[in-house]
């Protein structure tokens, strides 16, 4: 859920990919751990992709001009109109 993806990605998955910052970051953020999804098993909202973001840029300060966010995959395409605002915020 929600929380152990917020968890692994700041605990785990920033700090191993930050440790030597990248010159670009590529973001690939699926709807797929959508909780709408029928597939998904990660129950997320637009607003927790929000908070990964701002969690790349404000708690480990990455450069917000050397992130490049796209949006791939899902089937609850129905809340795509909140994604990409959620994103950007």
């Amino acid at each position: 859920g929600r929380e152990a993806f917020l968890s692994a990605l700041r605990d785990k998955a920033l700090p191993f990919l930050l440790a030597r910052p990248p010159d670009v970051l590529l973001v690939c953020a699926g709807y797929d751990g959508l909780l709408a999804d029928p597939l998904a098993t990660m129950e997320l909202s637009p607003a927790d992709y929000g908070e990964a973001v701002r969690a790349v840029l404000d708690e480990h300060g990455f450069p917000a001009e050397r992130v490049a966010i796209g949006l791939e995959g899902g089937y609850a395409l129905d809340l795509e109109e909140g994604m990409p605002a959620a994103l950007v915020e």
